[in-house]
């Protein structure tokens, strides 16, 4: 379980525009015998916090893409890869 480590939630933009705010959260986990620490950031989709020009907004990958491509992501090697299978 983990607990959150943020007073308050920031914002992060979508590929429509609009901010929404997120929380993050401090969990320990254990990995091949050895415990870390994980940070993981939770975003609010009902928590709309402004709105900006589309054309600042970052890229979401959507439904329709993902019905066509698989995507994986390698962690240490800091990689995505899109695969049609």
């Amino acid at each position: 379980m983990g607990r959150k480590i943020t007073d308050d939630s920031f914002k992060v933009t979508v590929a429509d525009g609009h901010q929404l705010g997120g929380d993050i959260y401090l969990s320990t986990i254990e990995l091949d015998g050895e415990k870390r620490d994980v940070t993981i950031m939770v975003i609010d989709p009902d928590n709309i916090k402004g709105y900006v020009d589309e054309k600042d907004a970052s890229i979401l990958l959507g439904r329709e893409f993902l019905d066509f491509f698989d995507v994986v992501f390698k962690g240490k090697k800091r990689t995505i890869a899109f695969y049609n299978p």
